[in-house]
């Protein structure tokens, strides 16, 4: 493990922007494959076909593997991706060590072994990434790319767990980072928050506006009806006055059937009768 994790510091020292789109625009897919190659123990060759060294004759005669720049790459990138998944507590809430297991597949471990004894080859491109790695961190020239996604996804996830600062330093993130981090995605839960709550306003007042438009709608439609209905308000009053008028009459009527009528009654009485004994016919005999 401590040529794994040489081999990532000097991949991280000498990235360059190619590889870093790469490696940032295949990181959920690397990821994926990591997690696929551990389950199937490397045994399916597709999912390592492009981390095969090339064949190449020695001094003596003999053959051995030489990696390129872009198997390399491939590599560092996938292993890079094993760290990431192990980091991630969202993503791995047992604690799983997938850079310990993805490094431990037979035909990964193979490889692995070949690209540190490539470490030693002048003419190897592991050999070549070595010797920049240690000019870049002499100099201070070393890459200073944004963190991917992941990166970002893996170092929230840990801010609050008791091995927070080895994972940070591990994962290459400083605290002042961790807490611009903490800070953008309480903002942005804030304004998520705040969207949902203008929604929620905005949805409430075309709901008032909607039933005012349908109150004002009915009350339109009542008035046209009565504006189109031979009943007029005066006859609404006129009739209400002939039922008072009618119900005095039969109250009247009975009380006078007892000979209790006042002489002011028996004149209201009478008075009722003659105006509307031409609709009614009354039974009562006095």
């Amino acid at each position: 493990m401590r040529f794994v994790r040489g081999f990532i510091q000097a991949y991280n020292n000498t990235e360059t922007e190619h590889q870093y789109e790469a490696r940032k625009n295949h990181e959920t897919r690397d990821i994926q494959r990591v997690q696929e190659i551990i389950r199937t123990n490397g045994l399916n060759v597709m999912l390592t076909a492009d981390l095969d060294g090339n064949l190449v004759e020695t001094a003596g005669g003999e053959f051995k593997r030489q990696y390129s720049q872009k198997q390399v790459s491939a590599m560092a990138q996938l292993l890079k991706a094993a760290q990431l998944l192990t980091n991630d507590k969202k993503l791995n809430p047992s604690g799983k060590n997938y850079l310990e297991e993805f490094s431990s597949v037979p035909s990964i471990e193979s490889t692995l072994k070949q690209m540190k004894r490539d470490f030693n080859d002048k003419d190897s491109y592991m050999s070549r990434l070595k010797k920049e790695s240690m000019v870049n961190r002499l100099n201070g020239t070393l890459p200073n790319f944004p963190k991917t996604q992941g990166e970002i996804d893996a170092a929230s996830s840990i801010v609050r767990d008791a091995d927070g600062p080895a994972l940070k330093q591990e994962i290459g993130i400083t605290d002042e980072q961790v807490e611009k981090m903490k800070q953008d995605e309480e903002s942005a839960r804030y304004q998520a928050d705040d969207k949902k709550r203008k929604a929620s306003e905005e949805e409430k007042t075309e709901s008032n506006e909607q039933f005012a438009q349908q109150r004002k709608l009915g009350i339109n439609m009542l008035k046209r009806c009565l504006s189109s209905s031979e009943i007029t308000t005066s006859e609404v009053v006129q009739t209400q006055e002939e039922i008072a008028e009618r119900k005095q009459m039969q109250a009247l009527s009975i009380k006078s059937r007892a000979k209790h009528l006042s002489t002011e009654e028996q004149q209201i009485f009478d008075m009722l009768r003659a105006k509307y004994e031409k609709n009614t016919t009354w039974t009562i005999k006095w």
